[in-house]
């Protein structure tokens, strides 16, 4: 990538500096850098609009976002399933089906879709925080779960019939039985 930028100021090739300077910036995405070029999506259901200035600031300009990101294995039957399944919960709500779906791997895909709604609206709040839980409740159903979940939802991915929370839990427990740390995370 580095040779092919020094090359670029050498040689006055504008579109592929251009296609270059994309594919840099999706592979620091992939390694974890941020990157703002999703913000403005934030503001889609925002009654102020997107900020003409791009100064974004989804948080302090009261967006209404939640990310639901989980992990498949690059399993053409099982991605068609999820995109149909999801697809279908989303309308259901009145949520736009915004799937992106992103290859890690030979074997896994991350899958990011943003539930947008007007934090102005009660309906739509409410609507947003029902389709979270039908796509988190019927991903689990097929065995694909998120990679990260908000604290409000963490408790919907436990079940105390898998074995891996049963450890969690019981070592949690010699650990911290007063429950005084990281409560209602991911194991209770």
């Amino acid at each position: 990538y580095e040779l092919a930028q020094l090359a670029l100021k050498v040689l006055p090739l504008t579109n592929l500096k251009k296609m270059l300077d994309n594919a840099g910036r999706a592979l620091e995405v992939l390694e974890g850098t941020p990157s703002k070029v999703a913000l403005p999506l934030s503001y889609l259901k925002n009654k102020k609009g997107i900020p003409s200035d791009q100064n974004y600031n989804p948080d302090k300009d009261n967006c209404g976002l939640i990310w639901f990101a989980p992990l498949m294995p690059l399993d053409p039957p099982i991605v068609r399933d999820f995109v149909q399944e999801l697809s279908r919960i989303c309308l259901l709500y009145d949520i736009e089906p915004l799937i992106t779906l992103t290859s890690f791997s030979s074997r896994c895909i991350d899958s990011t879709i943003p539930i947008l709604f007007s934090k102005e609206n009660p309906d739509d709040i409410e609507n947003a925080k029902k389709c979270y839980e039908e796509l988190l409740l019927s991903c689990k159903k097929m065995g694909l779960v998120p990679y990260r979940l908000d604290i409000d939802h963490m408790e919907l991915l436990h079940d105390q019939n898998i074995t891996t929370f049963k450890l969690a839990s019981n070592i949690k427990q010699l650990v911290d039985p007063k429950k005084l740390f990281a409560r209602g995370r991911y194991i209770k």
